[in-house]
């Protein structure tokens, strides 16, 4: 990087994790409600199709990287059952590159069946996200006081607890946009300043102030616009 802010800029696109994790319960919430309004087992459904769409692919890729690495039986074991996802502080124990990412994900697909009746409008989305991120906040400082978590590998930073309130803004986002209240590049197909203007805020907040706030208006522009 021979100009120092480009550096920062580049790396910025690092988050887009995060904006996946937004945009999949924003989506999610939306296919969910439709789906548990028609299918006869809405829970076991859900289950169902998560595991045909992630499993098989996860296995090859695991069987792949098995194959090619050298690392014990038991690693692939481990890591075709997503179990890697609680002892990955120990890096010899994770076998495919970025996994923990699906882990987190796989840990927010457990969790929805539960949530989705619970969390049945903008304001109880809110709370929920408000606690999660409370959660964030004592996982992240248990270390301080000494409490005995392995952060090897990055495992502090990269667990599911630190992750659960970005599936929270894509809720909350499910909520603002089922409402009608955001309407945000409809209409014309002619050149709107108004939408060249949201996509540079994100830009601008990831690089110099917020990620987080970054990310949610990218979800906004995504979701919104036709």
């Amino acid at each position: 990087f021979l100009l120092p802010w480009s550096e920062r800029f580049f790396n910025s696109g690092t988050r887009g994790v995060q904006l996946f994790f937004i945009l999949s319960a924003f989506t999610l919430f939306n296919s969910s409600y439709r789906r548990f309004k028609i299918d006869e087992n809405p829970r076991r459904d859900f289950y169902l199709r998560r595991a045909f769409r992630i499993l098989p692919m996860w296995l090859i890729v695991v069987a792949i990287y098995r194959h090619l690495g050298d690392k014990p039986f038991y690693v692939a074991l481990l890591n075709a059952g997503f179990l890697f996802g609680f002892v990955r502080f120990d890096k010899s124990l994770e076998l495919v590159p970025g996994g923990w990412s699906l882990f987190v994900e796989e840990t927010f697909y457990l969790m929805l069946p539960i949530i989705f009746g619970k969390l049945t409008s903008l304001r109880r989305a809110s709370n929920f996200t408000i606690a999660l991120m409370f959660l964030t906040i004592v996982w992240c400082a248990l270390p301080y006081f000494h409490f005995p978590i392995p952060n090897g590998n990055d495992f502090t930073f990269l667990a599911p607890v630190n992750h659960w309130y970005f599936f929270g803004f894509g809720i909350i986002l499910h909520y603002i946009m089922s409402s009608g209240s955001l309407q945000v590049g409809k209409g014309s197909a002619a050149w709107r300043w108004d939408v060249a203007a949201l996509c540079l805020t994100p830009v601008f907040l990831t690089t110099y102030l917020s990620a987080i706030a970054a990310m949610f208006v990218f979800c906004i522009l995504v979701s919104s616009h036709e």
